[in-house]
């Protein structure tokens, strides 16, 4: 059952959210100190990010041909079948 599972997976991540909370530590009222780094992003600057979002559109606009090309040849093959 497609609500089941997709219940299951909830429950899941929900675990795994508990988890990565874990990391975060209180161990007086008010205070947070983390027991790691969370995030480790290397220093960026405004050529490296320009590079990243090129990158980025390039890939968006392969995977959106690649998506067109197989929705046609999800739809030949149909009419094929139909015919």
């Amino acid at each position: 059952m497609p609500l089941g599972e997709s219940m299951l997976l909830t429950l899941k991540n929900n675990k795994n959210l508990k988890r990565l909370r874990k990391k975060i530590t209180r161990p007086f009222f008010g205070e947070i100190r983390k027991t790691e780094s969370l995030y480790n992003f290397p220093e960026a600057t405004p050529e490296i990010l320009e590079r990243i979002r090129l990158q980025m559109v390039i890939q968006n606009k392969e995977e959106t041909i690649y998506y067109l090309i197989s929705l046609v040849i999800t739809l030949l093959l149909f009419l094929l079948v139909i015919v």
